[in-house]
């Protein structure tokens, strides 16, 4: 594992939909040792089903508040920047339009009707809407955008473009 992961404390992934922010984070627990979180845990109840606003985020302060090492992926938007702002490092999987498409039939067609591993109580399900807003990047990727820029500590944004980057995050080669 790059020694840049193993002297962090605190890691957000961050991406939008299909970029492969649960598989990282995960892996990067494990070969690091630190507690992982995942944003649609406080976002969602079972099957999918969206907390109030304020719920969430209260929940995602009190995790922040919580604990003093972690690692959280998930999406990310202006009322989550303190996730940010508390990150060591911020790991972006900024992938292509057209890589997120391929991830998110893949997972669809891999995971359909079982229940994903970070929403237990929620099984794999495709939108049409989430579809077609991959292609662009869309709504999501242009929040993150905004969110970023807001970041006081710019140098600790790794923003990765690609699965060869990535690997070279992840293991120095």
């Amino acid at each position: 594992m790059n020694t840049l992961l193993s002297n962090k404390n605190k890691i957000a992934i961050i991406g939008i939909s299909a970029s492969g922010k649960t598989k990282v984070a995960e892996l990067i627990a494990k070969k690091i040792g630190l507690p992982l979180f995942h944003v649609d845990q406080l976002m969602y109840t079972g099957n999918w089903n969206l907390r109030p606003e304020e719920e969430y985020n209260l929940l995602h302060t009190n995790l922040l508040a919580s604990h003093s090492r972690w690692i959280i992926e998930g999406y990310v938007y202006e009322k989550m920047l303190n996730r940010l702002e508390e990150a060591d490092l911020i790991i972006y999987l900024d992938y292509s339009g057209m890589r997120n498409v391929w991830q998110y039939i893949k997972r669809y067609v891999t995971h359909r009707k079982k229940n994903r591993t970070e929403l237990p109580d929620a099984k794999e399900v495709f939108y049409w809407r989430i579809f077609k807003r991959l292609f662009d990047k869309g709504r999501e990727w242009r929040t993150i955008e905004s969110v970023l820029k807001r970041v006081g500590d710019q140098s600790k944004i790794i923003r990765i473009g690609s699965p060869k980057e990535l690997n070279y995050l992840l293991i120095g080669n």
